[in-house]
């Protein structure tokens, strides 16, 4: 299982996603919109794989917190007991 070591939220809701790091530095990408968790895989050269892709709320959903994201993401990855706050330099940009 992989485990992801940094997380960070990017957007709060509609959708709610996250940036996600593992020990190696590879990047992920969470996104949950329209009741669809997705969770994707970006590799050196910028391709993308997705990790992982279901339903779990209804079509007008699109507001997840951590603990429910870790919760959907059990025994798929593993995430960290709590979300990082952004860098300074992430917050300039």
């Amino acid at each position: 299982m992989i485990t992801i070591t940094k997380m960070i939220q990017t957007c709060f809701g509609c959708p709610s996603q996250w940036d996600g790091w593992d020990e190696g530095g590879a990047y992920f990408y969470f996104r949950f919109r329209h009741g669809y968790l997705r969770v994707d895989s970006h590799d050196p050269d910028g391709r993308s794989t997705t990790i992982l892709g279901k339903e779990v709320g209804d079509g007008m959903d699109g507001i997840m917190g951590y603990e429910a994201l870790k919760f959907h993401l059990d025994g798929v990855l593993e995430l960290p007991d709590t979300e990082s706050l952004p860098d300074q330099d992430e917050q300039a940009s």
